[in-house]
């Protein structure tokens, strides 16, 4: 139910939003690679095995599209859907997937044949797995910083060589004894790569 929520908004917001930023300049669609990397009360440096240790660092393989709609020549706003997956999480040792739905805005740089951004999201994650009560089941608000450089190839499309968000949720995690902490903080490293379409 959370899922399809956030789907509806972020599609109504970027459908009535794009149409009037692509007036001020140029609009854009990505689609590509997604590599996501959890740690769960790891801390900032993604090392796990310390006394505060709750969850072992995860990656998740999947997906990301995102649309781009500039105000001016440089700034914008970004609506963006990722999915994401891992056949064998620890501690549950099963499927799980991430989605994640989030806006905000973007700042561009261009040059002849490449350009960089920097922005902030603002959204929604949902994860999902086995049967509740196991801690790995949620949706939560996830806030995310980063950028990336995109290589122009020809007037409509580029090669997005890198894009790199950090991310920040707070999620129910389960400890070794079984209880279920809801509010801890993770952090997320997510690496993505594709192409973009200019319209």
């Amino acid at each position: 139910m959370h899922r399809r929520m956030w789907m509806f908004l972020l599609v109504l917001v970027t459908g009535f939003n794009l149409p009037m930023l692509g007036q001020g300049g140029k609009s854009e669609l990505f689609g590509g690679y997604s590599l996501e990397r959890i740690a769960p009360g790891c801390g900032s440096d993604y090392t796990c095995g310390g006394i505060n240790d709750v969850g072992q660092t995860t990656n998740f393989n999947g997906w990301a599209v995102s649309v781009t709609g500039y105000f001016f020549h440089s700034l914008g706003l970004t609506g963006q859907v990722t999915g994401n997956y891992n056949g064998n999480v620890v501690p549950v040792y099963t499927g799980v997937h991430r989605y994640t739905y989030q806006l905000g805005p973007t700042y561009a740089l261009r040059w002849r044949h490449t350009s960089v951004f920097a922005r902030a999201l603002l959204g929604g994650v949902n994860q999902g797995g086995p049967p509740e009560g196991d801690g790995v089941n949620y949706s939560k608000f996830i806030w995310s910083l980063g950028g990336g450089l995109d290589i122009k190839v020809s007037k409509r499309f580029s090669v997005r060589a890198a894009q790199v968000d950090y991310e920040r949720q707070a999620v129910a995690v389960q400890s070794a004894s079984g209880a279920v902490n809801a509010s801890y903080p993770t952090n997320g490293l997510r690496y993505s790569a594709g192409v973009v379409v200019r319209y």
